[in-house]
């Protein structure tokens, strides 16, 4: 309900919300003025419940939405660390692999390792 108090020069209210504005009026009022503001409540309120239901039914409806997508994203996370263990062993088994072989074979690996570089350089040029 708005509460903003509006005053004219003279200092008298000019706007106290909507029921300070019915009550503002004089008691002289016609009877369809107090049915039009009852009917006014009235229809505030059924819009208001109307909305109310409305977000409701949304809420609703987006839910089991909401939960299969978090359901699919804790998935994708389970799949992506799984994969993400496999390419680190794999890392580290080739890893163990290149050092054994440079142990038992150092100077085949020197040799090796100079032919590549001087592939590399003869195709870069």
């Amino acid at each position: 309900m708005i509460d903003n108090k509006v005053y004219s020069e003279t200092s008298t209210p000019m706007w106290h919300g909507v029921s300070d504005a019915l009550s503002l009026s004089d008691s002289s009022s016609p009877p369809s003025a107090d049915k039009a503001a009852s009917a006014g409540d009235d229809l505030l309120k059924r819009a208001e419940q109307r909305a109310h239901t409305s977000i409701d039914r949304f809420a609703d409806g987006v839910a089991p939405t909401v939960h299969h997508l978090k359901e699919g994203v804790a998935s994708a996370a389970v799949a992506l660390k799984s994969k993400t263990d496999q390419i680190r062993e794999t890392r580290d088994r080739w890893s163990e692999s290149a050092r054994r072989s440079v142990r038992t074979n150092p100077l085949g690996s020197v040799v090796g390792a100079l032919a590549i570089g001087a592939l590399i350089a003869r195709i870069t040029r």
